[in-house]
């Protein structure tokens, strides 16, 4: 048969590209394609960049043969066959018998590394979005069968770790998406508020010349400041958590917090019927000077909690603390096994007390109001 159809990429190095280029497209989007749902442009340009497992039609495949020339200097039993003991070359009369079967799915994913892969992977040539199989059949061919199956057994193989490997790939592309969008809003933000500071009005490159602004209504107007000072509103702590802890310790927190003389983001209390939920939460999540995030269970077996602490970790590449992780009815090791990170940050449990825990993000939020 043909070379090998894989070891040339390693499913991670795969991956590891595709992060790039689609955190490349979000960096060269303009502020305006930035507005709106993170989580619903994350899941789109996640989309785009995935890639479709090859999946084989088995059904339709066939089989081409030809007769051709072989060298078999090199295998003695050939030559005795051949009556040929020279040194130069042997020849003997083969048949070459080519299967193909068609797939679809992305052909360059067959030179592939799965996670998991075999130390022979399987070996043939794709052309025309067929897997070419290519088999010599000398004097007798009886092991024929046998080779065509082990291929096939191997391909098959190779395309399930395949497919286990690329399952991977949709959830970290949109967590690396919002991590980018997060942090290009942020620039984004910041650089609109340098702008502003200056005190002066800004025409738009799309403005005509000289022409002035139509005056608004007074209805108008009025809901141009309602949104304004909605878009300025401030949270000292956005509050992070899983459905299931909102009774025994989210609500309560956040209450107490409050009661402290925090500006508390909690979805009870920021979430108005009609709200787009997720566009709320992004709201809160740029605009709250830090995270409180209550690490439990049920907070890492669901999407959208962690969801909201990548959109907090994006914010602390420049080195300025935001998440502040509380551990609730969760172990030092357990919190280890689902991220290293986080085990390594300074926690406050709610062992100790509501009141404790209150306290110790009072005494890290306070000063920075000042």
């Amino acid at each position: 048969m043909s070379g090998p159809l894989c070891r040339l990429y390693s499913i991670f190095d795969v991956i590891e590209s595709h992060k790039v280029d689609l955190a490349q497209e979000i960096k060269q989007m303009s502020g305006i394609a930035l507005q709106g749902d993170v989580h619903a442009l994350a899941e789109q340009l996640a989309s785009r960049y995935s890639f479709s497992v090859p999946v084989l039609h088995e059904n339709r495949q066939y089989a081409t043969q030809q007769e051709i020339q072989i060298d078999v200097s090199g295998d003695p039993t050939s030559q005795f066959m051949e009556g040929n003991f020279s040194d130069g070359p042997t020849y003997m009369s083969a048949t070459e018998v080519t299967v193909s079967i068609p797939f679809d799915g992305d052909p360059g994913l067959f030179n592939v590394k799965p996670a998991t892969f075999s130390m022979s992977p399987p070996r043939g040539y794709v052309s025309d979005h067929e897997l070419k199989l290519v088999f010599t059949v000398r004097r007798g061919g009886a092991n024929l069968k046998q080779q065509y199956e082990e291929a096939m057994r191997s391909v098959r193989n190779h395309l399930g770790w395949l497919s286990e490997s690329a399952s991977q790939l949709p959830s970290k592309l949109e967590e690396e998406a919002v991590r980018v969008i997060m942090q290009r809003k942020l620039d984004v933000d910041a650089r609109a508020a340098a702008v502003d500071s200056l005190g002066i009005p800004v025409r738009r490159q799309s403005d005509e010349a000289g022409a002035a602004a139509p005056r608004p209504s007074a209805v108008t107007f009025a809901r141009q400041v309602e949104v304004a000072h909605k878009a300025e509103q401030k949270w000292d702590v956005f509050v992070s958590h899983a459905s299931e802890d909102k009774d025994e310790i989210a609500r309560p927190l956040a209450r107490d917090l409050e009661a402290a003389g925090l500006a508390v983001w909690f979805d009870e209390k920021s979430l108005q019927l009609g709200d787009s939920l997720r566009a709320k939460i992004d709201q809160g999540l740029l605009h709250s000077t830090f995270g409180v995030v209550i690490l439990s269970r049920p907070f890492f077996e669901k999407h959208s909690p962690q969801q909201e602490l990548n959109g907090m970790a994006a914010r602390e590449v420049n080195g300025t603390k935001v998440i502040l992780p509380v551990w609730h009815k969760i172990s030092a090791n357990e919190v280890r096994s689902y991220s290293a990170i986080l085990a390594d940050r300074l926690a406050i449990s709610t062992d100790r007390g509501i009141d404790a825990v209150v306290k110790q993000i009072v005494d890290v939020v306070k000063p920075r109001r000042t």
